[in-house]
């Protein structure tokens, strides 16, 4: 019961078991679900989720859950990065979008570069893809991807 738990909460509610591109379809799930948070929560949780430390908190409190549940999962496995655990995406997206004004065009901007930071894995997300090991390797990477897609997306915003 414990481990289908995991699993449902690990692939994001089922879409990391996509057969195709099962880290696109869980980022573009966690898409829908901070448009869904943006709309549905309170003002003061959500604020654009700008300087807001319930957001903060939810981001650390989900970087826990996954680098736990990815632990878990990967323990005794002999893929130590499987791609159908996606909750690193979900974390990865949400660092993505955080201090960015709501819009539709800022967060479809925020999920293109997550996933390009994420897929071509430039610089320190390659590092951590690569040389750490079970969870760490697994959540590491996309908290990278995020704050790179983040920062590229606040000089975006500030210049143009």
């Amino acid at each position: 019961m414990k481990k289908q738990f995991y699993k449902l909460l690990a692939t994001n509610f089922g879409s990391g078991l996509s057969p195709v591109a099962p880290g696109t379809i869980g980022t573009l799930l966690t898409l829908l679900q901070l448009f869904a948070l943006q709309y549905f929560l309170p003002h003061w949780f959500t604020a654009s989720f700008t300087n807001n430390w319930p957001y903060l908190v939810l981001l650390f409190t989900l970087y826990l859950v996954g680098h736990f549940i990815s632990d878990r999962l990967t323990h005794q496995s002999e893929d130590k990065d499987p791609k159908w655990i996606v909750i690193d995406e979900v974390v990865g997206m949400g660092i993505a979008v955080y201090a960015i004004p709501f819009s539709y065009l800022h967060f479809l901007i925020a999920f293109a570069l997550f996933r390009l930071f994420d897929i071509a894995k430039p610089w320190h997300v390659g590092w951590a893809d690569k040389k750490l090991k079970g969870a760490s390797g697994i959540m590491l990477d996309d908290v990278i991807a995020g704050v790179y897609a983040n920062v590229v997306l606040q000089l975006l915003i500030l210049f143009f």
